[in-house]
């Protein structure tokens, strides 16, 4: 009945079982589906606690995103994990194996991390891997077999990606991260360490694999490092991960194709949307938008906001303000007045007026 002092600590231990689902195709998060096991979010994890300035508990998170949202809202925490499976599959987790033993067809994992916002690992049969550089971390890509060539280019981009990431907004500060294969058709999900790249974008719609996965590496910034409340603020890492697709085009290619990106990804769907009733307030928890705007709104539109914000800042105020986020918010959790507050401090310019518009404001028909 009685909060834990300040500095004290608890053990909690309990037991639990979890049941995985199966399906032969399509999109899973949680289960088994084309030779991966996924099992993100297996385990019981602490509610998020928000506390008052005194100290005093204000708030104990336990919204349920819906199914068109990010599930869960998490803190930084350090894992460490004793995995057993069978020593015929391949093991993908965050972290650094501190040991590892194999006896009977049966294999015995031990990992330890650093701060981050969750442990989820996967199962993987008759996946390939290839692996490379990029600065001080080794960058992996896992993928099925028959996708070699895919795979390949995954890589290839994913290092691209860190190595765009690290200079613009701060070196990544983990010695590893992959990149995987996964059932999640065109669609692609971020965890700690770990991109999940839906396993179309590998065959038929190649043409969105390098964009799916700078957009998915771009959260390892911008939910990992610095956290915020996905459920009731799902704009905020959402617009700051596309934006910086935006900024990874403009490295690589520059910046016509980054227009380009511009144009067609997030201008157009928005004034479709103002011009059809579907504009709503980007500042809502992801319970308030329809599976019909939640992307225009969460992360085409809030990606325009952070594009007016940098009009608005200039270039080097614009970059300073991410990379001071990445200071002052690594391992916390990130709120808009916080994020506004910083904005504003560097500029010494009132900025309301540009949140106002794009994150407060809806056309109404």
């Amino acid at each position: 009945p009685q909060p834990l002092p300040p500095g004290q600590a608890a053990t909690l231990a309990y037991t639990w079982t979890v049941s995985a689902p199966t399906a032969p195709a399509g999109y899973l998060l949680f289960g088994e589906s084309q030779g991966l096991l996924s099992l993100p979010l297996s385990y019981p994890v602490l509610a998020v606690s928000e506390m008052g300035t005194t100290g005093q508990r204000l708030n104990w998170h336990l919204e349920v995103a819906p199914a068109h949202g990010d599930v869960a809202f998490t803190e930084s925490a350090l894992y460490q994990v004793d995995l057993t499976t069978a020593a015929d599959v391949t093991l993908i987790a965050p972290g650094a194996v501190i040991s590892q033993t194999t006896a009977n067809g049966v294999a015995t994992w031990r990992y330890a991390t650093g701060p981050i916002r969750e442990f989820a690992f996967w199962l993987a049969r008759d996946f390939a891997q290839v692996s490379g550089r990029a600065y001080d971390t080794v960058v992996h890509s896992y993928f099925p077999a028959a996708d070699r060539e895919a795979g390949q280019r995954a890589l290839e981009y994913a290092i691209a990606a860190v190595q765009v990431y690290s200079d613009r907004f701060g070196r990544y500060p983990f010695t590893q991260l992959s990149v995987v294969a996964a059932p999640l058709e065109y669609r692609g999900m971020e965890y700690p360490e770990v991109n999940l790249i839906g396993i179309d974008t590998y065959r038929r719609r190649r043409g969105d694999l390098e964009f799916l996965i700078a957009h998915e590496i771009a959260h390892q910034w911008w939910y990992n490092l610095v956290g915020n409340d996905p459920v009731a603020r799902p704009w905020l890492d959402e617009g700051l991960a596309e934006y910086s697709t935006y900024i990874y085009y403009e490295s690589v290619y520059g910046r016509e194709r980054a227009k380009a990106l511009r144009q067609n990804r997030w201008e157009i769907p928005v004034a479709y949307a103002k011009a059809n009733g579907l504009d709503t307030i980007v500042g809502q928890p992801s319970s308030g938008f329809g599976p019909g705007n939640y992307e225009t709104m969460v992360y085409a539109k809030s990606a325009l906001f952070f594009h007016a914000l940098r009009l608005a800042m200039g270039d080097d105020d614009f970059f300073e303000l991410l990379r001071t986020l990445v200071i002052d918010y690594r391992y916390q959790v990130l709120t808009p007045d916080l994020l506004m507050e910083q904005a504003q401090k560097i500029t010494g310019q009132n900025l309301e007026a540009v949140y106002r518009e794009w994150i407060l404001t809806a056309k109404k028909l």
